[in-house]
């Protein structure tokens, strides 16, 4: 991943999954609070800022700017289809 190792490549995979598995919860109530189409509508920019940020990311870039991409992308792109289960 962007020139680094098999090690930092899993460390970036895992904290998006954590990322996921908080981001679930935490959507979830924000939909519980606000509804979820304004909430589906964040994760759209989310998803969509996250998927720009790795399509410009380079192998210069630091280390935590790509794990937070990784954590950002793993709270929106892999939890979203919690809150729609929710509205189905």
């Amino acid at each position: 991943v962007l020139g680094r190792g098999l090690h930092e490549a899993g460390l970036a995979l895992a904290l998006a999954q954590g990322g996921g598995v908080a981001g679930r919860v935490l959507w979830a109530v924000v939909a519980d609070r606000t509804g979820a189409r304004p909430v589906l509508l964040a994760l759209g920019c989310v998803i969509a800022g996250a998927s720009l940020g790795f399509a410009v990311a380079g192998a210069h870039w630091a280390e935590w700017a790509v794990l937070a991409l990784g954590v950002a992308m793993g709270a929106s792109a892999v939890a979203w289809n919690g809150v729609l289960l929710g509205e189905v």
